[in-house]
């Protein structure tokens, strides 16, 4: 009978570079579509992301910074 060869493993840098690789292709796929947007579909976007930003992350930006613990030694009398 023949032996069968055990399965090697991709390696951690292998893993990396796919990643590397999948995301660029991601990106560069998306450049490409978007650069063939009308000038309407760009102000459509453009609305849609302003939204995203001012529902999502500005109220994470403003909470409110809790209070600073009012210590004897920093009250100058």
């Amino acid at each position: 009978m023949a032996e069968i060869a055990p399965v090697r493993s991709p390696s951690i840098d292998e893993g990396q570079m796919a990643a590397e690789k999948q995301m660029q292709d991601i990106g560069a796929d998306l450049y490409l579509e978007v650069r063939q947007y009308s000038r309407e579909e760009l102000d459509a976007e453009r609305k849609i992301v302003l939204r995203k930003i001012d529902w999502v992350i500005m109220p994470i930006v403003r909470l409110p910074s809790p209070p600073l613990p009012s210590l004897p030694y920093l009250v100058c009398n």
